[in-house]
């Protein structure tokens, strides 16, 4: 390990994962974790986090690499319904795109749902970490969300596309109410302009899709790195996503830009908490989520 640290500069990270397998190879277990740390880090850098569960703090400030978009969703997450398929499933791995889409814009058209997508993101733990709390040596024990790739959920950004949540029924309500008055013919308002004239751009900071788990991270220098990280995923697989239901709606190119933009606009204070001391809970979902973030 020495003697491959002193050409570190001039290593890519495959090569110290290559001798950390043959390490691993001979039983040199220590050695080859640890190479596969240092290639973890120097390929995606380390975050330090906090992962807490329902009733007790897991990591409290520990080394987590390896971000990952991990899961995107026409709507938010709902409190209370982590294990359950939010507008039926995972969009990333889903067979029905569009009607997934073309259903969350009824539902929000009905005032049965907000105009949202929701993207979440997991973190692989260091061996450096998982060697200190039995919990994520054996994630699949603890919560199915965890088989992904081994990247633990740690939170979901949602991005709001609309201020309004009670339909487009009654958003024209007092309009229609004012044309009966008058004895005029009351023009509808057109899904469109509906959202035009609604339209927002707002992300807040959510838990992720698991019942019981979830994590932020615990300094401002990690915080900013995740920030350099999520505008590299905002990918044409994002974009499509986003368009799928502008689309439906009849939006354009320009409002797509307005959309993206709101993404620059993140501020590093809302994703980090460095002030928490204790090893209980505490209530820290209610302390760190449902706040706005840009």
């Amino acid at each position: 390990m020495k003697h491959i640290k002193r050409f570190n500069e001039e290593l890519e990270p495959r090569t110290y994962r290559s001798a950390a397998y043959k390490l691993s190879g001979y039983n040199k277990d220590k050695k080859s974790k640890n190479l596969l740390d240092w290639a973890d880090k120097q390929e995606f850098g380390y975050y330090n986090m906090c992962l807490v569960n329902s009733s007790s703090v897991i990591a409290k400030n520990d080394t987590f690499t390896n971000p990952k978009l991990i899961g995107m969703y026409y709507g938010d997450v709902k409190s209370g319904e982590r294990n359950k398929p939010v507008y039926g499933e995972d969009i990333l791995r889903s067979s029905y795109p569009d009607t997934l889409a073309n259903k969350l814009v009824n539902d929000w058209k009905l005032g049965r749902s907000e105009l949202a997508l929701t993207f979440e993101f997991g973190f692989q733990a260091t061996s450096q970490t998982k060697s200190k709390h039995e919990y994520l040596n054996n994630p699949s024990k603890y919560s199915q969300r965890w088989n992904i790739g081994q990247n633990v959920p740690m939170f979901s950004i949602e991005l709001q596309l609309s201020n309004w949540y009670d339909g487009i029924e009654e958003w024209d309500g007092d309009a229609k109410w004012e044309s009966k008055q008058r004895g005029e013919e009351f023009t509808p308002t057109s899904l469109y302009d509906f959202y035009k004239l609604t339209a927002e751009e707002s992300l807040y900071l959510k838990r992720p899709n698991d019942e019981q788990y979830y994590g932020v991270f615990t300094d401002r220098g990690s915080s900013s790195k995740f920030l350099t990280f999520l505008k590299s995923s905002i990918d044409d697989k994002v974009k499509d996503k986003i368009m799928d239901v502008l689309s439906i709606i009849g939006g354009e190119s320009e409002d797509l830009e307005r959309i993206l933009n709101a993404f620059n606009k993140v501020r590093v204070h809302g994703l980090y908490d460095n002030e928490f001391t204790g090893s209980s809970n505490g209530n820290l979902g209610q302390k760190w989520f449902s706040k706005q973030i840009n």
